[in-house]
Order: C-alpha cells, then sequence, then structure tokens
C-alpha cells in the first residue's frame, strides 16, 4: 500500500526537485500525524467519506419536472493533485525538541503538522463554497453594537434560507452556517448566555436548532456568510461531500546542503451534490454590512 500511495502522488517531484525518503525521525510522527484529531472547517461541516481511488461520483435520484419518473444525476468526484507543504521542520529541530521536551515532542509536532494541512483544506474549502453557492439579499444590521439585535437578525436569516431549500423539495433541516469571527462572537455569547452553554467541536461555535455555526477560516473576509445543508446520516441530502484519500508526510532532502525537512502530502476532494441547482439551491450566501 505505501508504494501504491507514492505512485499515486502527483506534482511532487520534478527535475529540480530534492530527494524524498522516510527516516526514522519521522516514523512516530507520521503514525501521529494520521491519527490525529484536529479536523479543517471540510471535514466538520460536511459528510467526511473515504475513497479508494482518484476519481469517483456522487449520484443521486430526482423526479422527472411533469411526471413521476426517476432519473439519476451525477457530479464527477475528482482528487486534487497532491501538494506539496514544506513545513520547515527539520531533522535537526526534531532532534533538539526531543532532547528538550521528552517523548511528548512527536505529538505535538503531529498536531502542528495537521494544522499545517489543515490551512491548505480551508483555503480550498471557502473557494469551494464560493464558486458554488447562489447569492441571496444582503443583511444590513440595525444595530450592529447590540449581541442579542445582531444575533436576531443573522439568525433569521440563516433559518430563511434553510427553509427555502427546502420549501420546493424536502430535504433535511441540519445545516451548517459559516461567518466571519465577529457575528459568530455575538451568536454564540447570545445562545451560551441563554442555555447556559455546551461544548462543540473544533471550529463550531453555537448550535440553533438543525443548525451548526462555525467560524469562518478566512480572515480577511468580514462579511460573507454560507448556508448549506448537511445531514451526516444521510448525504444524499447535504450540499456537498468531503473525501479523504492519501495523507503521507515524508522526508526531503536538499541534495546541495544535506538538509532535510518533512514535507506533507494531502490527497482530497470536495463535490457539490448534484441536486444543487439554482431553482432548488441546497447551498446559499449572503453578506451581512454593519
Amino acid at each position: 500500500m505505501t508504494e501504491l500511495n507514492k505512485k499515486l502522488n502527483e506534482d511532487t517531484v520534478g527535475g529540480t526537485d530534492p530527494n524524498i525518503a522516510d527516516t526514522d525521525e519521522i516514523v512516530n510522527i507520521k503514525r501521529l500525524f494520521l491519527q490525529g484529531s484536529l479536523p479543517s472547517l471540510a471535514r466538520s461541516a460536511l459528510p467526511d467519506l473515504p475513497i479508494s481511488g482518484p476519481t469517483g461520483g456522487f449520484v443521486n435520484a430526482r423526479k422527472k419536472d411533469g411526471t413521476n419518473d426517476l432519473e439519476l444525476v451525477r457530479n464527477n468526484v475528482e482528487v486534487f493533485p497532491s501538494k506539496s507543504i514544506k513545513t520547515g521542520i527539520t531533522r535537526e529541530a526534531i532532534q533538539d525538541l526531543r532532547a528538550t521536551y521528552g517523548e511528548e515532542t512527536d505529538k505535538y509536532i503531529a498536531m502542528l503538522l495537521r494544522g499545517l494541512a489543515n490551512t491548505q483544506e480551508n483555503e480550498r474549502f471557502i473557494q469551494f463554497l464560493t464558486d458554488n453557492a447562489y447569492s441571496r439579499d444582503d443583511v444590513q444590521l440595525d444595530a450592529p453594537d447590540r449581541s442579542e439585535d445582531v444575533f436576531f437578525e443573522i439568525s433569521q436569516a440563516v433559518e430563511r434560507l434553510v427553509l427555502e431549500m427546502n420549501s420546493k423539495s424536502f430535504r433535511t433541516y441540519e445545516s451548517f452556517a459559516i461567518m466571519p469571527y465577529h457575528f459568530a462572537a455575538s451568536i454564540s455569547a447570545t445562545v451560551n448566555y441563554n442555555t447556559g452553554g455546551e461544548d462543540y467541536d473544533k471550529l463550531q461555535v453555537s448550535k440553533l436548532g438543525k443548525t451548526k455555526y462555525y467560524i469562518s477560516t478566512d480572515a480577511n473576509d468580514t462579511s460573507t456568510v454560507f448556508v448549506g445543508l448537511s445531514d451526516k446520516e444521510d448525504v444524499s441530502k447535504s450540499c456537498a461531500i468531503f473525501n479523504h484519500y492519501v495523507t503521507d508526510l515524508v522526508n526531503a532532502v536538499d541534495p546541495a546542503t544535506g538538509n532535510s525537512s518533512i514535507h506533507i502530502f494531502n490527497r482530497y476532494a470536495m463535490t457539490m451534490n448534484p441536486l444543487h441547482t439554482e431553482d432548488k439551491p441546497m447551498l446559499l450566501t449572503f453578506k451581512v454590512f454593519q
């Protein structure tokens, strides 16, 4: 399987690239990295399913207009080509950290590496949402300095879109809303004040009804909200799916200097539900202005 994974990696080695090989320094780190639980925004918001090959299909069924006949519709699943993430963590750094901090070092290095892989996934996920979401009317906040009012206006807009996405064909009320941190803070503060607070996973900050609220990982965007259907028990009702494929850590050695550093190769896919159309959307977006 290791040899097969190496053959499936794309865009990883060129004529001027360093030699790549595993060494004893990263064997335990790789194991902890692959077992690590630090999901990206995409893996948190969408159903996360494994895929056994670089291509596949998201197939669903719908009723033909004006008839009771069913037809199958499909969106192709295509795994992103592997792009090396150079971490800057060298063999010497690992040795020094182990000498200083002991056996816990590998766990923390693995968490750091998982975070770097997640950063890439988050960037692609936000772009994926931007490319596929249909736009709805902007929201102009009446009292942007009052958390309760911000909570009411944004959550009302979110729930209105969830209902819209179920109005022509009922799918599911299970959904997510992704928004800038300052709006998510108002949602979280108001909900937690009234309910006493609750523990959520990773980037999720709150839950209202069947809608989970997440912080956007795009710190430069101060206005965009994404709302999508996401039923992890029945992926056919979700706006999209995340497919994890191959993830690996390798040591890249610079032949000119002999220095080595860890590189991450991470392959996955994100695919829209073929039932998502402009007439019957499953993913929407709007902007909020203060």
